[in-house]
């Protein structure tokens, strides 16, 4: 009996491994509206430079982290270090190490498992209101990002973002896998619809398919943050979710002007330096 059993067991897998006859298809990339606002808010020009805000911001003295105490931080005049290993007044546990080195108008941010991100952003003044900036991230130990872009803006009015890239994501809730992003003339401006692109898209592309996001906030800014879908060439009628907050704080003319931050990205709390 033993023995028959024994037999049954090593040859099921091979009665399971069988040919049904019916052919494997895996689910398309952009299959569902939330997995395409997933890719979008994680891998547009705004959502990829918003993880580098806050540090340049309080590098540059146009912010301060919520509580002074927590995280901690020390500046030698070239470096600021940014420090966790504490709980801020909101119940916020920090950890890790972050430093942003200043080389005149340029900056190159280090995060060392600072708030659950690992890597570095560099950021190079290109022009009177022009700056070029790269990242190369892995976040919450789930997903990678590999970017460059532009952003070009004032404080006072509005900013416009490109770039490209690839954004990787892996673990148990989907989306998974890794898609090629490129973003083009995004416009952020407040003045015409707050948390909302005004215009401009992101194409993400993987595994032969491609979503494209429109930005409508020009025309038809809503408390939803919706913006158009088109898959593979086909309307797809509207996406929700893809904001981003305004966050106005600075001189003008400092690098930390640039005050768009990703809203969907849940973002570390920050309040403006009072005068």
């Amino acid at each position: 009996m033993i023995a028959r059993l024994l037999s049954f067991l090593f040859v099921l897998p091979l009665a399971v491994g069988c040919d049904s006859g019916k052919k494997f298809e895996s689910t398309p990339p952009f299959e569902e509206p939330e997995d395409v606002a997933v890719w979008a808010t994680s891998g547009s020009a705004v959502a990829v430079y918003s993880h580098a805000y806050e540090p340049i911001g309080v590098a540059d003295g146009a912010l301060t982290f919520a509580d002074p105490d927590c995280p901690t931080t020390s500046d030698d005049g070239t470096t600021l270090s940014i420090a966790g290993g504490c709980t801020d007044e909101s119940d916020r546990k920090w950890e890790g190490f972050a430093t942003v080195r200043r080389d005149g108008d340029d900056r190159e941010l280090t995060f060392v498992d600072f708030d659950g991100k690992r890597g570095s952003v560099s950021v190079r003044l290109a022009g009177p209101t022009l700056r070029e900036f790269d990242a190369d991230l892995l976040i919450g130990g789930v997903t990678t990002i590999g970017y460059s872009g532009t952003v070009e803006g004032d404080y006072d009015g509005p900013t416009t973002w490109n770039g490209s890239g690839r954004v990787a994501r892996r673990g148990f809730f989907p989306p998974l896998g890794a898609v090629d992003v490129t973003t083009e003339d995004e416009v952020v401006d407040d003045a015409v619809c707050s948390g909302q692109p005004a215009s401009g898209a992101t194409t993400l592309r993987a595994r032969g398919d491609t979503a494209v996001v429109t930005y409508d906030g020009a025309t038809a800014c809503d408390g939803e943050k919706n913006a158009e879908l088109s898959v593979n060439g086909e309307d797809r009628g509207l996406v929700s979710g893809i904001n981003c907050a305004v966050a106005r704080a600075g001189r003008k003319g400092s690098f930390g002007a640039f005050g768009w931050v990703f809203g969907a990205l849940s973002l570390l709390a920050f309040r403006r330096r009072r005068p």
